[in-house]
């Protein structure tokens, strides 16, 4: 971070800088750095704050709704489906006759 305070210094443009130390006129940081959204061996660029762990969450979530599946939890008729009005599903299966594929 030194050498990037020092060029910040010299220079009448500005200096952008991703892990180069709070002297620069601009911090790069990749949302997804910050949110945690890709490494899932834990190790992420040592100029990144994580703030959040997406990678970890979504996580926790898929295997959720793999269980839930699984279960018979997810989807349900009532919940999770639409229906259809009688008339408009006597008209369905009229339009689609009796055919097998």
């Amino acid at each position: 971070y030194k050498v990037a305070s020092e060029i910040s210094k010299r220079l009448d443009i500005l200096t952008v800088g991703a892990g180069s130390g709070p002297d620069c006129d601009v911090q790069v940081l990749m949302y997804s750095d910050m949110l945690g959204m890709g490494y899932p061996t834990g190790k992420y660029p040592k100029h990144t704050k994580q703030y959040f762990n997406v990678y970890g969450e979504a996580v926790t979530v898929l295997k959720k709704w793999k269980r839930e599946v699984e279960d018979g939890i997810y989807p349900n008729e009532k919940e999770h489906s639409f229906e259809i009005d009688d008339i408009e599903f006597e008209k369905f299966m009229n339009k689609i006759g009796k055919v097998i594929i």
